[in-house]
């Protein structure tokens, strides 16, 4: 018995260390990292199989991101500025989660190397771009609404919205935010026409029309029976009664 559990412990150690490889030699860096992270946790005597596998899926997938982050800033595209953000946010969270094993010794004595980049305050500069940008953009589609452009007020919507993953209420944003909103409404005004071979009761149709009528709203339609309020309706939507059966 006690043979037989050490030669599945061994052949369990074996395919670890394989996996890890496997995971290196198939690009797939991050998850290489992680599983190796899972297996130095708590163990004082690391493998000096997972300590270079580790090493050396660090050092590739970082190179990988820095490449292309050195790329998108090459573009000069301020429309790049989330995917850098994104990007360097990608590498501080693998920093973060191999920071607490360094310095990294195997049991052999191999100390790994890491070469940490200042992710942080470099987030907080593409962050502070992107905030700028999607609202200076948002104000140039906030003109276009104004001149009854509601795709424009739409579009002001999401890019307000999305500087909430940077800045949480960034200058006048949310006030820009109900007047994008509002601008990008489309209005339904309701009207009820008597096709039926029948008098229609009277107020019929203001009770009809009084029915409450907001379960058919959406974020961007609003539907009303009167013509209230400054905004003008865009649409005007004809109900036909077409059959009217009256009882006690």
């Amino acid at each position: 018995m006690r043979k037989i559990y050490a030669v599945l412990l061994i052949a369990f150690l074996f395919s670890s260390c394989k996996n890890i490889q496997k995971m290196v030699d198939k690009g797939e860096y991050d998850k290489a990292i992680f599983y190796a992270a899972e297996k130095l946790h708590g163990k004082k005597k690391k493998k000096t199989k997972h300590v270079k596998g580790l090493e050396e899926a660090f050092y590739r997938v970082n190179q990988r991101d820095i490449d292309r982050i050195s790329y998108l800033i090459a573009q000069e595209n301020p429309e790049n500025y989330d995917r850098i953000y994104d990007a360097y946010a990608v590498i501080l969270n693998r920093q973060e989660k191999i920071s607490p094993f360094l310095p990294l010794v195997s049991k052999d004595g191999y100390m790994a190397h890491f070469d940490f980049i200042d992710a942080g305050s470099t987030m907080i500069k593409y962050a502070d771009l992107a905030t700028e940008y999607h609202y200076g953009r948002a104000l140039t589609s906030i003109e276009a609404a104004e001149a009854g452009d509601k795709l424009a007020a739409r579009r002001a919507f999401d890019r307000l919205q999305y500087t909430d993953k940077y800045t949480r209420h960034y200058k006048n944003k949310d006030e820009l935010l109900k007047r994008a909103h509002d601008l990008g409404k489309t209005r339904v005004l309701l009207q009820m026409t008597n096709e039926a071979p029948v008098i229609m009761p009277e107020n019929f149709e203001h009770h009809a029309l009084a029915m409450n009528y907001a379960k058919l709203n959406s974020f961007w339609i609003e539907y009303y029976s009167d013509h209230i309020g400054d905004w003008p309706m865009d649409y005007r939507a004809t109900l036909s009664l077409e059959d009217l059966d009256i009882s006690p």
